[in-house]
């Protein structure tokens, strides 16, 4: 009976240590690495695949990730962690990751040695930023640590660009001619566009700061300069079809009065920025990589002295094109009244008559010009 026993111990103790026995001695790796990475770096995206690997065939491995380009706190870490393993600062870049005593900086030399450097390691402890030992380590090509160096002048600019035509930014224009087609006062065109340029710089500046984070909506972004293209195409259909003929529509007073009430709402001072403001609102999911990218870091507290002076810029060349329309609409207005001076010898009553025909062929522009861009917001 106590043979037995034994002989079940025996067989008991074998069976819990049979499987150490024969695990292969990877799966015994338990090595840590501090993997600092960018998530707008191309290089770093290239070894997600290699890491996850390792993690899988090494499943005691341990690899701590930190992102350096949104978060501030980790883009810190790194600054300690390269003097702490004396890189010279013309060499810092990323992809890099440092393991107890040795550091691999660029993407060919962790894909080619991090593997081998960890079978060879045998020290599991993660990496101090007070290395007792000498620090190997092996330097590669990369891509900057700072985030802000990535976006330069050109980049910031041709992303500003871009945004400019997008078809949000191009129905707030559309918003625009209308407004300033229905200011009668020539010394009103800059000021109602100052209003309105205001509202529309609000809302980017409100959403770079970190707000009205709601309305970066793609769907509501894509249904409103869809409703916008839609309204100016029939506002644009009417006004062109009144050109050539004399047929108007004709509203009931009650209705008369509140549209006229309305319109000089919209047309005031007030209504003109809060038109800007609602409608950039809508517009938000077309900004750039870059303007989200700056809006990131400042709600990160990431260098926001110089953050928010690349917004301010980023917003300002977006809103040239309004500025640029408003140019365009004065100068229009400018010709229109000059050649009504230029009919001497006309009597009122001609003169008057001119005045409504060039008021005519103006309309007929603005109106043909909302159906064009109109139709084509409709169908983009």
């Amino acid at each position: 009976m106590v043979k037995i026993s034994k002989l079940v111990f025996v067989s008991l103790v074998l069976v819990l240590l049979l499987p150490s026995a024969i695990s292969p001695a990877e799966d015994l790796e338990n090595d840590c690495i501090y993997y600092f990475y960018g998530q707008e770096c191309s290089d770093c995206a290239s070894l997600d695949s290699l890491l996850f690997g390792l993690e899988r065939e090494y499943p005691h491995l341990q690899i701590e990730r930190y992102e350096v380009y949104h978060h501030f706190q980790n883009f810190e870490l790194l600054q300690a962690y390269y003097d702490a393993y004396t890189i010279e600062k013309k060499s810092r870049s990323i992809p890099v990751l440092f393991m107890q005593g040795s550091y691999l900086v660029g993407s060919k030399s962790i894909s080619s040695l991090l593997e081998e450097r960890i079978k060879d390691n045998s020290d599991p402890s993660c990496p101090s930023l007070s290395p007792d030992t000498a620090v190997v380590g092996l330097l590669g090509e990369g891509e900057s640590p700072n985030v802000l160096s990535t976006l330069t002048f050109s980049l910031v600019t041709g992303d500003a660009l871009r945004t400019m035509f997008a078809p949000g930014m191009l129905a707030l224009v559309l918003l625009l001619i209308a407004i300033l087609s229905a200011t009668k006062v020539k010394e009103e065109i800059i000021k109602n566009t100052t209003y309105y340029v205001s509202g529309v710089f609000l809302a980017y500046l409100l959403f770079g700061l970190g707000l009205l984070s709601f309305f970066y909506n793609s769907q509501l972004h894509y249904f409103f300069y869809k409703f916008v293209g839609i309204a100016a195409v029939l506002f644009g259909l009417a006004g062109v079809q009144s050109f050539f003929t004399a047929w108007e529509i004709v509203m009931p007073r009650d209705l008369q009065n509140y549209v006229r009430q309305a319109l000089g709402f919209i047309l005031s001072p007030v209504g003109v920025f809060v038109v800007g403001l609602v409608g950039g609102m809508f517009t938000l999911a077309g900004v750039g990589n870059s303007f989200y990218l700056l809006r990131d870091l400042f709600i990160g507290d990431f260098m926001r002295g110089i953050v928010l002076p690349l917004m301010l810029y980023y917003s300002a060349v977006t809103l040239l094109l309004f500025v640029g329309v408003a140019a365009l609409f004065h100068l229009l207005r400018s010709m229109l009244e000059h050649a009504i001076e230029t009919q001497e010898g006309s009597s009122d009553v001609k003169r008057e008559r001119w005045r409504k025909h060039y008021q005519r062929v103006l309309t007929f522009c603005v109106r043909g010009t909302l159906f064009v861009v109109g139709l084509a917001l409709v169908f983009v």
